[in-house]
């Protein structure tokens, strides 16, 4: 085949030779014929430097392209390295050898709750036993072992495969044919029918969305909790979710706006010199891994595709541009090396160059949780004091890591007011600048079975109901009020046990949303069981601190004392 890279030369020919014994020999002289790249060595009986080839042994071949480099001389030929040296045995035509293994088809999608599609693409086995390979047998079989057959032809080295059910696994093994039978086996590829999560069924990266921002908790000198959202069911890629990554960026403060991702992500571009004048293919290969054969007229679903279906690459989404194409990096973090794309295969000589349109923000992973699916709220330590900060989050299911997220507002790392320090001020605390005290409610629930007892909480006397919160979570508690419209609360829990040793928990719930009084949540107790409130008792919800909308002054003191004085803050959208 023609060489990726030509030099900055046209090629103009190639050179063959055969390696038997540590000893090479040119068997083939294709000096000026470009277009010729098969040749076949024969024996003859003419004598005894005729006889390359004797029946039953192996011999290697490899081969070099030439070009005419030289700029003083036109004629001269310049001579490229060697081909990896490939082996052949001389022998009567058979069956071919068995194909690679198959590989994952980046276009593998759940289509929808129901449905799936996998892609696989495979090469040619390295020898077709001396007979031309007239076409390929792909089998896929399915969890119950049931095995179906894919016949296709010798031109064809991709197939789609749908009607299939999502999150299951599949097995596929590949056999070629030639005129003298089929192959071996190729070894087994299992894919599932699933895809990197994130997406849509529809293929929008859903999970970019500002909505799945992640939010910052609480602020220190030198330390950010950070919390995320799970996904919701139609954007896992239609395979469980196994956890997430955390990404941390230095980011400019305070020109960030609240209602915009204030990070880049990294865009190169693909251009072509004259790219409608071309013909021929390219490669693009990132962090090792290229590409196969591209044309000059391929789709940006095309080249989405190509770039998706190396193992360094994610998602990506493309877009056309002059002379070439846009690539976003959607999975990637951070400032990226360039694409390398390769020239030697266009016509007339002309290039291909990867550009950096936007430089993608440096980023640094703070937390791998990739097999922790219920850890959503992490603390990050050791930042820099009075430095801006923002995260973003990748969730990894068993495809792999998938869609990053929008990037948290950026926040300042500094220390805030301490609790023990900060002053109140004002007549009587009744009249002041700004403020109202949220209210806070505390639900106790103590039981030996959370089978039989069950915590079914409502909220004002609607018709709504939480499932059993017998052993939630805060993350939980707080996920099924926010279903019962109390707006924001945050929930916080903690251990508790009644004088009779009878053991369970009590959750701390402050209204975020409400100023003012906020009516009491609601038990039902007819479904408590043997399950008791706080002390012991029947009263399972106790209002902690009464909300309140009256005004005073708070003066907030850091813990050495002094006024704190500066505030984050944000520009508005508008």
């Amino acid at each position: 085949r023609k060489p990726t890279v030509n030099g900055g030369g046209e090629v103009s020919g190639y050179e063959l030779y055969i390696e038997e014994g540590g000893n090479s020999m040119l068997v083939y002289d294709g000096a000026g014929r470009p277009d010729a790249t098969e040749f076949t060595v024969r024996t003859n009986n003419i004598g005894q430097h005729s006889q390359i080839l004797e029946t039953g042994r192996q011999y290697s071949f490899k081969v070099r392209a030439i070009n005419n480099c030289d700029t003083v001389d036109f004629s001269k030929s310049c001579f490229g390295e060697f081909s990896r040296g490939q082996a052949f045995t001389v022998r009567e035509p058979r069956p071919p050898f068995p194909p690679p293994m198959p590989t994952r088809g980046a276009s593998t999608r759940v289509t929808s709750p129901t449905e799936a599609s996998i892609a696989v693409f495979w090469s040619p086995p390295v020898d077709n036993g001396g007979s031309p390979i007239t076409g390929y047998i792909l089998y896929m079989r399915d969890k119950d072992g049931t095995t179906t057959n894919h016949p296709v032809s010798d031109e064809t080295t991709f197939l789609e495969v749908d009607s299939l059910n999502p999150g299951e696994l599949y097995n596929f093994h590949l056999v070629a044919v030639n005129a003298l039978g089929k192959s071996g086996n190729s070894p087994v590829l299992s894919i599932l029918a699933a895809h990197h999560p994130g997406l849509s069924l529809s293929g929008y990266p859903e999970f970019s969305n500002l909505e799945y921002r992640p939010t910052i908790k609480d602020v220190q000198q030198d330390r950010v909790s950070v919390k995320w959202s799970p996904l919701p069911s139609e954007i896992t890629g239609g395979s469980h979710v196994t956890g997430f990554k955390l990404y941390m960026y230095e980011a400019n403060y305070p020109l960030a706006r609240v209602d915009a991702d204030p990070i880049n992500q990294e865009v190169q571009h693909l251009v072509i010199s004259s790219k409608e004048s071309v013909s021929g293919t390219f490669t693009v290969s990132f962090l090792g891994s290229e590409t196969p054969d591209i044309p000059v007229d391929a789709t940006p679903i095309d080249i989405k595709i190509a770039l998706e279906n190396l193992p360094s690459i994610n998602i990506v989404r493309v877009h056309e541009i002059t002379d070439g194409w846009a690539v976003t990096f959607l999975s990637e973090a951070g400032d990226l090396p360039l694409m390398e794309p390769t020239s030697g295969r266009l016509s007339g000589n002309a290039k291909i160059v990867a550009r950096e349109s936007i430089k993608g923000d440096a980023a640094s992973i703070v937390y791998d949780g990739s097999q922790n699916p219920g850890r959503r709220h992490v603390e990050v330590v050791d930042l820099t004091p009075n430095t801006g900060y923002a995260f973003k989050v990748a969730p990894v299911n068993a495809v792999g890591e998938g869609l990053l997220s929008a990037a948290s507002i950026v926040t300042v790392a500094r220390a805030g007011a301490s609790s023990t320090e900060t002053t109140a001020s004002g007549g009587a605390l009744t009249k002041g600048i700004a403020g109202s005290i949220q209210e806070e409610q505390i639900v106790t629930f103590l039981s030996g079975s959370c089978a039989t007892d069950m915590l079914i909480v409502s909220f004002q006397a609607t018709t709504n109901a939480s499932g059993n919160l017998c052993n939630a979570t805060s993350d939980e508690f707080e996920f099924a009020l926010r279903s019962l419209g109390t707006g924001d609360v945050h929930v916080t829990r903690q251990a508790a046990v009644a004088s009779s040793g009878l053991a369970g928990y009590e959750w701390k719930v402050t209204f975020q949303s409400f100023t003012g009084d906020v009516p009491s949540l609601t038990v039902d107790k007819s479904r408590v069981g043997n399950g008791r409130g706080a002390k012991g008792g029947s009263e399972y919800v106790t209002e902690f601190l009464k909300g309140h909308a009256n005004e005073f002054t708070i003066e907030p003191k850091s813990h050495s004392g002094k006024p704190v004085t500066s505030a984050s803050t944000f520009v508005e959208a508008g």
